[in-house]
């Protein structure tokens, strides 16, 4: 890192700490802090929400994922357009919710089901969200001592510190205070203006790569650990791949559809939306942006392995390969090796601007889930359990002291933790301890029937089945060795036998079943779904608003839930997104076809894979070329509403009148009965 990779780094932090500053006049009651009181537009949503789903530790473990395995899993990911088209069209929970008006997921729980039931899912989704971002800080932080070249540990009045710690403890510390200043809105705000600057970063830092290494180099790398069974480039070449094949990605789809908005690490974002038709478009536009964010991710990780493998950057290689044995752990490995060729990759300038890109990553995942599991502790769990309201400044305090507790929590465990997983994988598993929250939130939103009984079992169910899993892997290495192996530890092996993402799957199916059953045992009066949601004569004023410009709606257009609330803009970028989504899923279908079926039906023409290892290629340089080129028009586009969706965002708080009764407190749940 040069000065002037430094100089970019502390400018761009001190932007937006000076930003996070300025926000602190707007939180003036527990509803500003918890959801920005409902105040952001559509292109301030998808770059802000965009951003705090990203995170430093996700970015780091999409880059294990394509170091190990390359182009395939996005191939898989082209199942997920139809998945995703259809909750993005239908809204698919994310609007009914933000039709509840809750603050948290837990309120609606308690609105839905009951206060303590509230308080007992509160309690889980806790649990499971500060363990899961426990390893947050450190993996992140990790990142920045091997990209910058820092040493290992330092000495300090005689005693060797590890430089993770003081690291950790700054990287953290930026993120805790940016939360605890605004809340929500220095949250979303600041990770507002990231976005905007790193969704420019994305562009350059793909089109850089491209040009220092070119397609040439990169098909050579691929094309040379092409094996039977295992490719980089063809996704019908995969069945030695163990971990992250066509299953891994087939069971995310699922969990894609079933856990839409059940994860709360970033639930403020779910209720934080100016109307629910804002909130569905900004998932709309989300998606776009999503494409020259998914190039550079899976560019990167493998120019670093034609870096690492190519006898032209040698000499280079042997630099990297001496830091990466200085590591000492196999998955720490894994974990930063990505990291250490690319420091040794980019030039002064897109060095500090990735760094600093990395930087925003960090902390807009970990101001988010800071603000979300302190504010679930103290929304959730303390104040059910007190049962009348504190005052505003109360409630602000102890949200605030909420957090801090997180963001200790968080560090100790990152020091302590030793991780024996991908990331990937410790991820699934300690979110699939909240695996029954998906069922209870689809069947509260969708369906009168389901009970409160219903919801109890199937939490507890996820919560249970996931813990013992936990348990069997961290005693199964105990008996690694012991050749005999009696039916103690043939079923051992058994139930710890698919890896973490399939028995994520197994866990939801469980889920969904007991709950399902369960209501249907226990059944007594349907649930008034229209006062949960304020619909007919629950309406709430400025909630649901006609179009300006409304056109007739045709048959198709109220198939694809082309609503009145939709403008002609609306229109055109709802229908552009399924044009864009249905190209992919034709041409998925098509080559599945060839290489599925064509070896059987003319086996004198089509090889037994299908497509050679060459065309692939060519389809890869193609797919890179199309996304990349089409990601300099959307980055252009999203900036610019960004922008003037923050501006509207200042004015609306600047004039909103505040209602201290809008805390999340619920009212009695009989009035909710039909």
């Amino acid at each position: 890192m040069s000065w002037i990779d430094w100089a970019i780094v502390l400018g761009a932090g001190s932007l937006i700490t000076w930003l996070c500053f300025t926000t602190t006049k707007y939180v003036k009651g527990v509803a500003d802090f918890l959801s920005a009181n409902r105040s952001a537009g559509r292109y301030m949503m998808t770059l802000s929400g965009a951003m705090a789903g990203v995170g430093a530790i996700a970015v780091v473990a999409s880059f294990e994922i394509y170091y190990k395995v390359g182009f395939p899993p996005v191939w898989w990911e082209l199942l997920m357009f139809p998945a995703t088209a259809v909750i993005l069209m239908s809204g698919w929970l994310i609007y009914r919710y933000r039709e509840t008006r809750c603050l948290t997921m837990g309120q609606f729980y308690e609105v839905r089901y009951s206060r303590n039931f509230r308080i007992y899912a509160g309690v889980i989704v806790w649990l499971s969200g500060i363990v899961n971002f426990g390893i947050f800080p450190a993996v992140a932080t990790r990142f920045f001592i091997y990209f910058c070249d820092l040493p290992q540990t330092f000495d300090l009045f005689g005693q060797t510190i590890p430089t993770l710690w003081p690291l950790m403890l700054l990287t953290l510390g930026l993120a805790l205070l940016y939360t605890t200043l605004g809340g929500h809105i220095s949250v979303m705000i600041s990770d507002c203006v990231q976005g905007i600057m790193c969704s420019a970063g994305f562009v350059l830092i793909a089109f850089f790569m491209l040009h220092k290494f070119g397609w040439a180099e990169l098909s050579e790398v691929a094309l040379s650990l092409e094996t039977q069974g295992s490719s980089f480039l063809n996704p019908y070449n995969t069945s030695k791949v163990k971990d992250f094949n066509a299953w891994f990605t087939m069971i995310a789809i699922f969990g894609m559809f079933y856990g839409f908005i059940s994860w709360q690490g970033g639930q403020s974002y779910n209720s934080c939306a100016l109307n629910p038709h804002e909130a569905k478009m900004g998932g709309i536009i989300g998606t776009w942006r999503l494409i020259p964010q998914t190039v550079m991710v899976v560019l990167i990780p493998l120019c670093v392995l034609a870096f690492l493998t190519l006898p032209k950057y040698a000499h280079q290689a042997a630099e990297v390969q001496q830091v990466l044995d200085t590591v000492g752990d196999d998955y720490l490995v894994e974990q930063v090796r990505v990291s250490v060729g690319l420091s040794h990759i980019l030039p002064v300038g897109l060095k500090g601007l990735f760094c600093a890109m990395m930087l925003f990553f960090l902390i807009t995942t970990q101001d988010t889930y800071l603000h979300s599991w302190g504010s679930i502790f103290i929304q959730d769990v303390v104040c059910p359990i007190r049962g009348r309201p504190f005052t505003p400044e109360q409630h602000l305090r102890l949200l605030r002291w909420s957090i801090v507790f997180v963001a200790v929590f968080a560090y100790v465990f990152s020091i302590l933790y030793k991780q024996t997983d991908y990331i990937r994988m410790f991820q699934a598993i300690t979110g699939a301890i909240v695996a029954g929250a998906g069922t209870v939130i689809i069947g509260g939103l969708y369906w009168r029937r389901g009970s409160t009984l219903a919801a109890w079992i199937a939490i507890t169910a996820g919560m249970v089945i996931s813990i013992t899993r936990i348990v069997l892997d961290t005693v199964k290495p105990n008996f690694e060795d012991v050749v005999q192996r009696g039916w103690f530890l043939q079923l051992l092996d058994w139930l710890t036998g698919p890896n973490l993402q399939v028995y994520w799957f197994y866990t939801m199916m469980i889920c969904i079943g007991s709950y399902v059953v369960v209501s249907l045992l226990t059944f007594t009066k349907p649930f008034n779904l229209e006062r949960m949601l304020y619909r007919g004569k629950y309406h709430v004023q400025d909630e649901h608003t006609r179009s300006e410009d409304p056109l007739p709606r045709s048959l198709w257009m109220r198939v694809i839930n082309i609503t009145d609330e939709f403008s002609l803009m609306d229109r055109f970028l709802a229908i552009g997104l399924l044009v864009w989504f249905g190209f992919w899923l034709l041409v998925f279908v098509g080559v599945t076809i060839y290489s599925l079926l064509g070896p059987v039906l003319v086996p004198e023409l089509v090889s037994e894979k299908g497509f050679s290892a060459e065309v692939w290629a060519q389809f890869w340089h193609a797919w890179v070329w199309i996304n990349l080129i089409l990601g300099i028009p959307i980055t252009i586009w999203l900036i610019i509403g960004a922008s003037l969706d923050l501006r509207k965002c200042y004015a609306r708080l600047s004039t909103l009148k505040r209602d201290d009764t809008d805390d999340g407190s619920v009212p009695r749940r009989d009035t909710f009965e039909e």
